[in-house]
């Protein structure tokens, strides 16, 4: 079973996005365009578009979030 992919959209946790692999390169193979290089509203439109749902953030995926984006 692939992993899941954590993605900052945006550039903050509430925008965060979790996805499986699998959701990850479909997204890709949709758009023609790497997961980390989508804007908000084209992951958005993009995982409407496949009927993907965003899996739950948890704690651990929360702190990672907070802890890129202070980075920057």
């Amino acid at each position: 079973m692939g992993g899941a992919v954590l993605l900052a959209v945006g550039g903050a946790a509430y925008g965060a996005v979790k996805l499986s692999q699998r959701d990850a390169d479909r997204i890709e193979e949709h758009t023609g365009a790497s997961v980390d290089e989508l804007t908000e509203d084209e992951m958005s439109t993009a995982m409407q578009d496949l009927g993907i749902q965003s899996m739950e953030l948890d704690e651990n995926d929360k702190a990672i979030i907070t802890k890129e984006t202070d980075s920057f």
